[in-house]
């Protein structure tokens, strides 16, 4: 604990790996039954997680600071193309309610 105040990169670390228990208790086939869609939700936690992570990672490197840029960087473009799926997506419904009515 005396280290956070010295580190606080090191809470942004235990934070991504508090999100990602919750991920990993309930990966199970008989977790995602019994959750349902509460699942799907539940494991959108990833998100926040990988962004903790890169800034974990970010702010804890010293010396090779390209590896952490490295992932920032592919974080971002993850996000680029999970935008550009949901907007095609929300694209698609929208079309399909509309034809609908």
């Amino acid at each position: 604990l005396a280290d956070l105040g010295k580190r606080p990169y090191i809470a942004l670390g235990a934070l991504a790996f508090l999100c990602l228990l919750p991920l990993a208790l309930t990966s199970t086939q008989g977790m995602i039954r019994r959750l349902g869609r509460r699942w799907q939700r539940l494991h959108r936690l990833v998100y926040g997680a990988a962004l903790l992570s890169v800034l974990h990672f970010t702010w804890q490197a010293k010396q090779d600071a390209w590896r952490a840029y490295l992932c920032a960087a592919i974080w971002l473009l993850w996000m680029g193309l999970r935008l550009v799926y949901w907007a095609r997506d929300l694209r698609r419904a929208w079309l399909e309610d509309s034809d609908g009515g």
